[in-house]
């Protein structure tokens, strides 16, 4: 987050007494922090259908729709505005995401990327003493700094500061997941969800697969991220150990094909373990890049233990070995390796490949999980996936890699 404050604004605030707006709201986890600390939200906008009924079971209001069409002159005076103005255009995640899509990012992204200067127009008519901002990892990096000298710029000219490393405020790592934050001889310690000790049982993976850690997605779904070594695939299994945030209902051909009623997930009940293997996203849920669009961008990146998904990436792309760290983010931080084995649908009849492969009894066994990968790069995998779309009598979908690419 970037804490950005107008001059006069900081000894106000320790009052502990203010309004706020909640922007770009999601389902409302910001507002919560606010309210902890003595804010009242006064108006709250958030465009996701899904998250406005979160949001509403949460804090008893539904928010107000599209951020463009609201009149600014209806938005209540307030202290502190509140924004998590979308950070997909502009994250390593986001930008890799979209390269690999072929869709432009950042401010050239002309339904999310823009949103930030209709965010400035209400700064400039509503003027709030205190903004606060979601920031993400890319953000200053991003088409080599310009992004953030344009927003900073803009802050500038709206007479706000924002709060830095530069202006003295420090964040120091206390432990694995322990943080502090000091300013002003003053401080505040937080500490992130722990999920290290979340562990598949014994059903959810196969001997040769390798745990490669938890996924806790936006979608509210968890998940385990495993690979197969030998065939040099990625799974994405359901995480059952907790119950799941989700209503399934079968397909019309195939009560193996489960759908999520509330994600559009679509998962396989594997034949030889008491597992679900995500095997789709909706593709609306993808072109909008909505917290349905698919766990690829959450990868589990305070939970990985020593190089192993490094090693994994690079056994599935050896052209990656020296280029990436740990986590599958390219070494000049422009973007990261994103891991999407799954199907982009559209009809329940674009996931029956995947079970016309898990039946065919002509693949070999040692074969049958390279079946529920859409994305892959061994040409028996890609074997595996042909005979299937043809036991279908489907035109062949192209295979493509999804990996990041330069942001340029």
């Amino acid at each position: 987050m970037e804490f950005i404050m107008t001059p006069t604004a900081a000894a106000s605030l320790r009052e502990l007494d203010f309004t706020f707006i909640d922007l770009f709201a999601g389902i409302g986890g910001l507002r919560l922090g606010i309210e902890a600390v003595g804010g009242t939200c006064v108006f709250s906008s958030e465009w996701d259908r899904y998250c406005q009924k979160t949001y509403s079971a949460w804090h008893g209001e539904v928010p107000h729709g599209d951020i463009n069409a609201i009149d600014i002159a209806s938005i209540p005076d307030h202290y502190l505005l509140a924004a998590g103005f979308p950070c997909q255009p502009f994250s390593i995640a986001g930008v890799s995401k979209k390269n690999a899509l072929g869709r432009p990012h950042g401010f050239k992204d002309a339904t999310q990327g823009t949103l930030f200067f209709r965010l400035a127009t209400i700064i400039q008519l509503k003027r709030p003493p205190v903004l606060l901002l979601e920031n993400v990892k890319n953000l200053r990096s991003h088409d080599r700094g310009r992004t953030w000298e344009v927003i900073k710029g803009t802050l500038d000219d709206l007479n706000y500061r924002v709060f830095d490393r530069s202006a003295g405020v420090e964040v120091t790592r206390l432990e694995r997941f322990l943080y502090r934050v000091s300013y002003g001889g003053r401080s505040v310690e937080f500490e992130l969800n722990d999920l290290s000790n979340v562990k598949p049982p014994a059903y959810a993976i196969a001997p040769d697969e390798i745990y490669i850690g938890p996924i806790f997605d936006d979608s509210a779904l968890r998940f385990f991220l495993i690979y197969n070594p030998r065939l040099k695939i990625f799974h994405y299994v359901l995480d059952e150990t907790a119950r799941a945030a989700e209503q399934f209902m079968a397909a019309r051909q195939t009560r193996r094909i489960l759908i999520g009623k509330r994600t559009g997930f679509a998962f396989y009940r594997d034949l030889r373990r008491d597992r679900k293997i995500l095997i789709g996203v909706f593709e609306g849920n993808a072109r909008v890049n909505n917290a349905f669009d698919g766990p690829f961008d959450q990868l589990p990146d305070n939970f990985i233990e020593g190089d192993v998904l490094q090693k994994a990436l690079i056994e599935v792309e050896p052209t990656l070995a020296g280029r990436i760290d740990r986590y599958g983010g390219l070494a000049d931080g422009s973007g990261r390796f994103l891991i999407g084995p799954y199907a982009y649908y559209r009809t329940e009849q674009d996931l029956m490949p995947f079970h016309a492969c898990a039946i065919d009894k002509t693949i070999p066994a040692e074969d049958y999980y390279a079946c529920f990968v859409m994305d892959v790069t061994s040409e028996a995998t890609l074997a595996v996936r042909r005979q299937a779309e043809r036991a279908t009598q489907k035109p062949a979908r192209k295979p493509s890699l999804k990996r990041s690419k330069s942001k340029r």
